[in-house]
């Protein structure tokens, strides 16, 4: 018990197989945390141990939304074997907590419902990336059904992503040059390109469009602009 523990108050992960056992522990020592404390220093730990919960559940059972009224009747916040749930106002304020740390991000302006980023769109976008590098998926296009329903990529950790996550993740891999996201035949999709590309991405988007027509122009990496490079 003490090993689940310490291996959760760290934010350590808990696999899906071991999760019960797990949960079950965690929901006896949260037992008497179902009210957060006035006390400033008893209620921020309350929040980081609440928030390490949220992170590691999501995580153990591949979810990546929560919403607010649904949440609140799940076994993460109430135990019907003790009797104790969590309020609307505390789950809030949990949330709060972790949206301040990038933990979760709100979908909606009246946040009723959020993403749980027990991993964050850049780590997804690199997961994405180095499947699509070690499959010679680079050049090419894939829909987003392929990627995340398709048959090459059920063995991976993206299978299954959230559409609205995955489209977030695609769009940190656009900031930094590797995909581009597009729609053909009413399919949307995303085009990954090789790390040369990308560099050389930088100096078209800087030449003007005039030079970039002329195919005898050529712009050295070292004649751009530092900030894009």
């Amino acid at each position: 018990m003490q090993s689940s523990w310490n291996k959760w108050q760290h934010g350590s992960s808990v696999t899906t197989s071991s999760w019960p056992y797990f949960f079950k522990q965690m929901e006896q020592l949260l037992s008497a945390s179902f009210t957060l404390q006035p006390t400033l220093a008893t209620r921020e730990k309350q929040l980081e141990a609440w928030s390490n919960l949220v992170l590691n559940y999501y995580r153990a059972h591949k979810a990546y939304v929560l919403d607010i009224a649904e949440a609140l009747a799940s076994p993460l916040f109430h135990n019907k074997d003790i009797s104790r749930k969590l309020s609307a106002d505390a789950l809030r304020e949990i949330l709060k907590s972790m949206s301040s740390r990038g933990q979760v991000a709100w979908t909606d302006k009246q946040q009723t419902r959020c993403y749980v980023f027990w991993r964050s769109p850049e780590e997804w976008g690199k997961l994405i990336y180095d499947w699509a590098d070690g499959t010679g998926q680079l050049n090419s296009v894939c829909t987003f059904y392929e990627l995340v329903q398709g048959d090459d990529t059920a063995d991976t950790e993206f299978a299954g992503l959230d559409l609205d996550l995955l489209r977030l993740s695609l769009q940190a891999l656009e900031k930094q040059g590797k995909a581009e996201m597009i729609t053909f035949d009413g399919s949307e999709g995303v085009k990954f390109f090789n790390s040369l590309f990308s560099a050389e991405y930088k100096v078209l988007a800087w030449i003007s469009p005039e030079a970039q027509r002329h195919a005898c122009t050529v712009l050295p990496l070292t004649s751009a602009p530092a900030s894009l490079i």
